[in-house]
């Protein structure tokens, strides 16, 4: 997620800038996400991104500690499908307030496979639960929609000024083996996870919204700090031969 997030609001700040203000660069923006799309069976070689539709993933161990949840364990072994599966429903510029407005929805995330080892404590209003296990992950996640707004300068170059975010979750399947909790069954654990998961995001928006802006904001700035509007112009005048990957898909500023 956090290379998706990269990617898409480097895109914003690049449209910006690489076209004059014009009531044009929503679809700017909106073509430039459909080649993202496209990209990410290849990945972002350039940018160290793997592919990432499908995504494979070897090890990864996982140490968070936040008032949500607390975590800490690995997961190995992973495939998941569907980091492409996902729409733009909106896609809008305000000219004046020099403000986009994006709304993604990520139809179906789907962790196929995978083996984990787990320590968790989880919270979701007055409820508690703890969960460890070692086994099998087959996890899903319909309908994930993100709302998010950016509000760009461009004096002296690109800089965001401004970033909110809204998250919601329409459904959550988990069938992972192995879970034990409370003494209770493996399948009652799992039900019990996908509803402390929806009843997270519905009942603590401000704090998830905070952990969106603290991951994106700096990596977005990261990203765009060199960027100076002349040297986006000079892309437009050079076919925009700004990004390249080593397969042929096509590139994330080429439409």
């Amino acid at each position: 997620m956090k290379f998706f997030t990269i990617f898409i609001f480097a895109i914003i700040g690049t449209s910006l800038a690489h076209k004059p203000i014009e009531f044009g660069i929503a679809d700017d923006v909106r073509a430039a996400i459909e080649n993202v799309k496209k990209q990410m069976p290849c990945g972002f070689p350039e940018h160290g991104i793997p592919p990432l539709a499908p995504f494979e993933h070897e090890f990864q161990s996982v140490e968070l500690e936040h008032d949500l949840v607390s975590i800490l364990g690995n997961i190995s072994n992973v495939f998941a499908i569907g980091a492409d599966n996902f729409d733009i429903r909106q896609c809008s510029f305000s000219l004046l307030k020099r403000t986009l407005t994006l709304e993604l929805n990520l139809n179906n995330f789907h962790v196929q496979r995978g083996n984990y080892v787990l320590d968790a404590l989880a919270f979701a209003g007055n409820r508690e639960l703890t969960i460890n296990g070692a086994g099998d992950v087959d996890f899903s996640i319909q309908n994930v929609n993100l709302k998010a707004t950016a509000k760009f300068g461009i004096i002296g170059g690109i800089n965001l000024q401004d970033f909110h975010s809204t998250l919601d979750v329409g459904s959550v399947k988990s069938q992972i083996t192995g879970l034990i909790g409370g003494g209770l069954p493996n399948d009652v654990i799992n039900s019990v996870i996908e509803e402390l998961i929806l009843t997270t995001v519905k009942d603590h928006r401000a704090e998830i919204s905070e952990i969106i802006k603290q991951v994106a904001v700096p990596l977005i700035e990261k990203f765009i700090k060199e960027m100076k509007f002349i040297d986006f112009m000079d892309v437009v005048t050079s076919n925009r031969n700004f990004y390249k990957s080593s397969c042929d898909k096509t590139s994330i500023f080429f439409y």
